[in-house]
Order: C-alpha cells, then sequence, then structure tokens
C-alpha cells in the first residue's frame, strides 16, 4: 500500500512537472523586447524678456543648463545652444532631456559684454506638465510661455 502511494505521487509530480514546463515555456513567447535608455522628452521654453520699466529686451543671450558654468564661453564649450531674444523680446528655447526641471540663464548682449557672465536666472519646472504625444522611453513633448522682468540696478 505504501508503494502504490508513492508510486501515484510520483506519477502526480511528473505530471505536474510537465504542465508547469510547458505553462512556462508558453508564457515567454509574448516577452517585451529588452529596451536600454530613461525615460526623455521634448521641452519647450517660449518667454518674453522685459526689463524693470516693462519694455522689451532684444538681443540678450538665453541658455538652458542643468547647472552653472563660469561663463558663457563654458557654455559653449559644453555645446549649450544660446539663444537671444529677438525684437520683440522673445526667445524659444527647446531642450530634449531626461529631467523636468531647469534652470534658465540671462546673458548680457554679446556687443556690450565680453564677459558674458549672467545678469540673471530663472528655474524652470515642467513637474505639472505631462509631455504628450510619446511612446516608449520618448514620454513625448511639453511647452510652456514665461515672462521674465530684469530687475533694475
Amino acid at each position: 500500500m505504501i508503494i502504490g502511494r508513492k508510486r501515484r505521487l510520483g506519477f502526480i509530480n511528473r505530471v505536474l512537472s510537465m504542465i508547469l514546463t510547458l505553462l512556462g515555456f508558453t508564457s515567454c513567447e509574448s516577452e517585451q523586447p529588452t529596451e536600454y535608455g530613461v525615460p526623455h522628452a521634448r521641452y519647450e521654453v517660449k518667454g518674453t524678456v522685459l526689463d524693470a520699466e516693462g519694455s522689451v529686451v532684444s538681443g540678450l543671450g538665453v541658455v538652458v543648463a542643468d547647472d552653472y558654468p563660469v561663463s558663457a564661453s563654458a557654455f559653449e564649450a559644453r555645446g549649450e545652444e544660446i539663444v537671444y531674444t529677438d525684437v520683440n523680446g522673445e526667445f524659444i528655447v527647446i531642450r530634449e532631456s531626461s529631467f523636468n526641471r531647469f534652470r534658465m540663464y540671462l546673458l548680457p548682449k554679446k556687443e556690450i559684454s565680453s564677459t558674458y557672465e549672467p545678469i540673471d536666472s530663472v528655474d524652470i519646472d515642467f513637474r505639472g506638465i505631462s509631455p504628450e504625444g510619446g511612446k516608449g522611453w520618448y514620454k513625448g513633448s511639453a511647452s510652456q510661455h514665461i515672462q521674465i522682468q530684469l530687475k533694475g540696478n
């Protein structure tokens, strides 16, 4: 009786092992491919720069960076794009990044300064804005419009 019971349990164990093996192989058929990378999005900042009196400021350098380099030449050496405000004081900065917070630096006009030391900085925060239109690691794009008023000297 004990030998019959052991045989029966052995048979049941083999059948269960075969079933589990088959289930394991069939579950692997619909496996997603492995992706490498980090989630990232395209962030666009449109804005206008005004002086202390509320007049538009043209020709002012605008750069978005993760940290503060010593001078504008350091921005350029790192490959940071410096854009300049147009005649209406407007600018557009586009940055593709995995971070949704940046610091925007305002640089003096090229013709009046050779040092390019930032004259002001603004924190840009996209945490409350969800990027749209993405797929996979690319989360899409988000945009915001800001108005910057410089402080008087």
